[in-house]
């Protein structure tokens, strides 16, 4: 998505983007995970490391259902996901 602006979330919400690099041979992931509030404020972020991802189909669902549990862990009631590949 070159060249794609960041768009602000409604009001009421946050959005939560995330990105992630994934090195086939050695099946090693490492998403990271930005909230921003609708004025673009970073809120909070989170980077990690996951080993053991055997395909690229298998990042993209654990990386969102790590996006998504990073956001209720923030007893966050209101988000909007974004990411590379949504």
């Amino acid at each position: 998505m070159v060249g794609e602006q960041w768009r602000p979330p409604e009001v009421s919400k946050v959005k939560i983007n995330f990105d992630a690099t994934f090195h086939k041979q050695s099946k090693k992931l490492c998403p990271g995970i930005m909230v921003k509030d609708s004025n673009g404020q970073l809120l909070n972020f989170k980077i990690c490391l996951n080993k053991y991802i055997p395909t690229a189909f298998a990042v993209e669902a654990l990386v969102f259902a790590q996006t998504t549990q990073f956001g209720l862990d923030l007893g966050i009631e209101r988000f909007v996901i974004e990411g590379d590949s949504l």
